[in-house]
């Protein structure tokens, strides 16, 4: 009788631990579910985000093979690698650190922070994005392009050779991001600086990813493509912009 009433006391709490474990290991699934499906979709995206980056350094590496100035070209070059190049690489070194790289910032990250990533991985990840580092100091676009694919590959994404008709698409959406800040600007130095690239990659049909020191050499290399006026105009305007900078 007593080990009757004894088992009838323990079936709840047997019940309970039962249900509990049943519980977690519910819990524990659904989290290995949504984690799985998060890092599909941060794989997805950062594959996206890759895609574009190359594309734009394909693009505006055209862009600056318009110049017909060496020292121009090479600091273009170096301007590019050190904005999309570095972008891209950032993002990589920070999704192949994973946890490690929890607290890093892609906007953020200085050549001293990614070193310290770039230190703690391992075997064909590192190599392969050390590799990729260490072109950012160079003065061709074309090989950095090159070693993206081995880059992509150690951390688990595809290289995708160039698209023509994704190429149109993004030439189209970058024009209409330009027409968007030329119509909202009114800072005259941003806007002169939007104008300028916008007119370059009409007059060219290629990307320029240029900053605001830039923009006097891009209105000389644009001389050729502008009536008189037009480039009296744009000169003119540059003239205003100069001088509150310079007084």
């Amino acid at each position: 009788m007593l080990t009757t009433i004894r088992t009838a006391n323990e079936l709840p709490t047997k019940l309970l631990n039962k249900q509990g474990t049943q519980l977690a290991a519910e819990i524990f699934e659904r989290t290995l579910v949504s984690s799985a499906g998060d890092r599909r979709k941060a794989h997805g995206n950062l594959q996206e985000q890759v895609d574009n980056w190359t594309m734009e350094l394909r693009l505006a590496d055209r862009g600056i093979k318009q110049f017909p100035n060496e020292d121009t070209r090479t600091k273009l070059t170096i301007y590019l690698l050190k904005s999309t190049g570095a972008d891209l690489l950032n993002t990589l070194v920070v999704y192949a650190a994973e946890d490690s790289a929890s607290n890093a910032s892609v906007k953020d990250m200085t050549p001293q922070d990614r070193a310290k990533l770039l230190g703690q991985l391992n075997g064909d990840v590192k190599e392969a994005l050390t590799g990729l580092n260490k072109l950012l100091s160079s003065s061709s676009v074309e090989d950095f392009i090159a070693a993206i694919e081995p880059a992509l590959s150690a951390v688990g994404l595809l290289s995708r050779k160039a698209d023509k008709k994704k190429e149109r698409q993004f030439m189209l959406a970058k024009r209409e991001q330009l027409l968007t800040e030329v119509g909202r600007c009114d800072n005259p130095a941003l806007l002169l600086h939007a104008g300028v690239l916008l007119i370059f990659q009409t007059a060219t049909q290629s990307l320029l990813n240029a900053s605001g020191k830039f923009v006097p050499t891009i209105l000389t290399f644009l001389r050729p493509h502008l009536t008189p006026a037009q480039h009296e105009l744009l000169h003119k305007f540059q003239g205003n912009v100069l001088t509150p900078i310079s007084s």
